[in-house]
């Protein structure tokens, strides 16, 4: 009798409580709202209040409309209401646009100190500063391994300390070694996992012990990557549809044909696969950045297709190259004739030496290379005037 009196009595106490507890929700409701309000009449709209998205930016760009990206960039940079963040964003996604529009170096050096800036900055995140400084890590060869570019990234500390006189692809990797260890990524593990898969191919007489303990590494940074791609995927529902996923395919592919060459086995049977499904992949991504990308790739898949003794497939990879050359609009912005102009110059280096086995396979590649040669306009300033040590092998 005790215990249900007692249940008795507590059944209004219990209802008092949560009646004050819906009280006290609907104050702090209200006054939320009320913050808001302040916030949006002092502010402007609700949409004021989101942090900056570049997307016109990033899809101007995709869709290679520099011109209007360019614009979108600048537009960003001048406002005074953006935070460093915001601006550092546009940096890391303008690159290249400017040299796009002008074939001028200048403008890619301008991108190199534009984005050192934001790598240093301590007011702009990490996820920034560190995709920023994966592209600065790549921007040599994104220029077509341009001397004047190569002396901007490393003129200065703490970039300086990366350099290694004459190995601009070993000074990459420091800085790709120096990004990983800031925030792993996709993109900096299979740039470091590039270096060390392309060693035998720089120095064919390595010793035997050198290159088994080469291919590990490339073996375990790709494993890396593959491991940090499907992270970011998971984090960001665009990843899959971004230039960053499109490298980390198109180096991926790349390795895996370098180690098929190294190694062997389980390579040599998925090489082929890997690099099928890069081109299909890059193809449908409608990404102008894709392009050069897939010129890259099947040059030097042409190179492996010919170490295996298939020149009826490399044939097919190089004279669909050829179309893809002469019906360039500007052959003077694409990353892919630069590289094939610098190379030209070093008659002695491997690439240049791949390039002519390869133009015994398609006379119709040799004519299309040598008339985007031989189009070459007249050098920068900066382009001359630059130190040309033996810094591209």
């Amino acid at each position: 009798m005790p215990e249900e009196t007692a249940g008795m009595q507590g059944t209004p106490t219990r209802h008092l409580v949560r009646l004050l507890i819906v009280i006290c929700a609907v104050i702090i409701a209200i006054l939320a709202a009320f913050y808001i309000y302040l916030r949006i009449s002092s502010f402007g709209t609700a949409a004021d209040l989101k942090p900056y998205e570049p997307t016109q930016l990033i899809d101007s760009k995709r869709m290679g409309d520099h011109s209007t990206a360019v614009k979108n960039f600048e537009a960003i940079q001048n406002d005074p209401l953006q935070k460093a963040d915001a601006k550092a964003l546009a940096v890391y996604n303008i690159y290249g646009s400017r040299f796009k529009l002008s074939a001028n170096i200048l403008d890619q050096i301008k991108d190199v100190q534009d984005m050192k800036k934001v790598i240093l900055d301590p007011n702009v995140a990490l996820w920034t500063r560190v995709n920023t400084l994966n592209i600065l890590s790549a921007s040599y060869c994104g220029s077509g391994r341009d001397p004047a570019v190569l002396g901007e990234i490393y003129k200065d500390a703490p970039f300086n300390t990366y350099f290694v006189e004459g190995e601009p692809d070993l000074s990459a990797r420091h800085i790709s070694e120096w990004s990983y260890s800031m925030m792993p990524t996709s993109f900096a593990a299979v740039r470091i996992a590039r270096w060390y898969s392309e060693q035998k191919i720089t120095y064919p007489n390595l010793a035997a012990t050198t290159t088994a303990e080469y291919v590990a590494k490339a073996e375990q940074y790709l494993g890396y990557a593959d491991t940090y791609a499907a992270v970011e995927a998971k984090n960001d529902p665009q990843y899959h549809d971004s230039s960053r996923y499109m490298l980390y395919r198109f180096w991926k592919a790349i390795i895996i044909g370098r180690l098929a060459r190294e190694k062997g086995a389980p390579y040599t049977g998925t090489y082929r696969g890997e690099y099928d499904n890069f081109f299909k992949f890059a193809q449908a991504q409608q990404n102008a950045v894709a392009k050069e990308y897939i010129y890259y790739a099947r040059f030097f898949f042409s190179g492996q297709l010919m170490a295996d003794k298939d020149a009826t497939a490399a044939k097919a990879q190089l004279d669909q190259l050829a179309q893809e050359l002469n019906s360039m609009s500007n052959p003077d912005v694409s990353t892919f004739v630069r590289f094939l102009r610098f190379e030209s110059t070093r008659p002695t280096g491997q690439n240049w030496r791949l390039a002519q086995y390869l133009f015994k396979t398609s006379p119709d590649f040799k004519a299309a290379v040598d008339h985007v040669i031989a189009t070459a306009p007249k050098e920068t300033e900066a382009s001359v005037s630059a130190p040309i040590d033996d810094i591209s092998r």
